[in-house]
């Protein structure tokens, strides 16, 4: 994926009581080196023992919304000859 064209993006990282704040911090700065500067970012962590000494990490990411989910949303019609241009 084009992590580029994000405009939204929320981490989850989990791991156990050894998780460190030094760790989140590289995690979360490897994540917001990915994505513009101009993008939100939010995340979040929690304990887990069942990791053991592993840590998880989920990032999601929201781009640019579709011309044509765009109007679903907004409850517009889309010319249908548009959709050939796909």
């Amino acid at each position: 994926p084009d992590t580029k064209k994000v405009d939204n993006c929320i981490v989850s990282v989990s791991g156990d009581h050894q998780l460190s704040l030094s760790q989140i911090d590289k995690i979360i700065s490897t994540v917001s080196s990915e994505i513009p500067k101009n993008a939100s970012l939010k995340f979040g962590t929690s304990i887990n023992p069942m990791l053991g000494s592993k840590i998880r990490i989920m990032a999601l990411g929201r781009g640019p919304i579709s011309p044509y989910v765009q109007a679903a949303i907004d409850g517009t019609e889309f010319p249908h000859s548009n959709f050939s241009q796909l």
